[in-house]
């Protein structure tokens, strides 16, 4: 009888881990392809120059507006102006840093390696972003709001990888 007991506490251990297991998965693949919606959408910050702007389209989606003569009419023209973009950049990366605060928590608290490569690829992507970011910085020099918006992006993406790095190096000293 004895055991008995003790192989449907051994089956329910491996039950309870299974589950987690599958769980774990499931976030995994979640957050990746909330990773790769993000990596798409937000693609353009990684390619923006000096004076070039952004937008949003009809349908909402990101795009570039190169520097070229009669920009500033344009923009005019289909109400893109600095107060819209200075909304657009709070709206798009408050949504990408929730999604970087999941993924650190997730990381914390399951130590799963595949939480940690997509981490990186996570910080890949932020240091061409962080380029891109300057760039932006360096055509809207003259307003203050802008400024100080990109500033508090780039710190909360640094912070992101400072957190990383963090537990890079206690993982590291642990193992």
């Amino acid at each position: 009888m004895f055991r008995m007991e003790g192989q449907c506490f051994a089956e329910e251990i491996f039950d309870c881990s299974t589950d987690s297991s599958m769980k774990n998965n499931e976030k995994i693949k979640e957050l990746k392809d909330t990773f790769q919606k993000f990596e798409s959408r937000l693609d353009i910050f990684t390619k923006l120059k000096k004076f070039d702007k952004f937008g949003k389209d009809i349908d909402n989606n990101l795009y570039i507006d190169h520097s070229k003569w009669g920009q500033y009419v344009s923009r005019w023209y289909y109400e893109q102006d600095r107060k819209k973009c200075n909304v657009i950049l709070e709206e798009e990366f408050d949504l990408f840093v929730g999604f970087l605060d999941k993924l650190s928590l997730d990381l914390a608290e399951t130590k799963i390696n595949e939480f940690y490569v997509l981490a990186q690829k996570c910080i890949v992507f932020i240091n061409k972003i962080i380029t891109g970011l300057y760039s932006l910085k360096e055509t809207y020099n003259t307003d203050n709001d802008m400024e100080n918006r990109i500033d508090a992006i780039i710190l909360t993406l640094i912070d992101f990888k400072n957190k990383i790095q963090k537990y890079d190096s206690s993982y590291l000293k642990k193992n």
